[in-house]
């Protein structure tokens, strides 16, 4: 928690919590593998930064809202 404290107080965060891998995901098995527009990202973070968007979502959960145009409708 310290830590966390320390990050919103200097509003500095290290590196490498900026930093992840992005993850190429196939949009399905019959697509055309070699064109770039049948892929998606997936990024993946680092645990530290996992662990602080956790300690947000439990801190600030009641001024956190979403839209329903946010997700997709199937």
């Amino acid at each position: 928690m310290l830590l966390f404290s320390a990050i919103l107080v200097h509003s500095f965060s290290p590196e490498e919590f900026c930093t992840s891998t992005v993850i190429p995901i196939s949009k399905g098995c019959d697509v055309n593998q070699t064109d770039s527009v049948n892929f998606h990202g997936i990024a993946l973070s680092s645990i530290f930064l996992k662990i602080c968007d956790h300690i947000v979502q439990q801190k600030y959960h009641d001024y956190f809202f979403t839209s329903e145009l946010q997700f997709a409708v199937l």
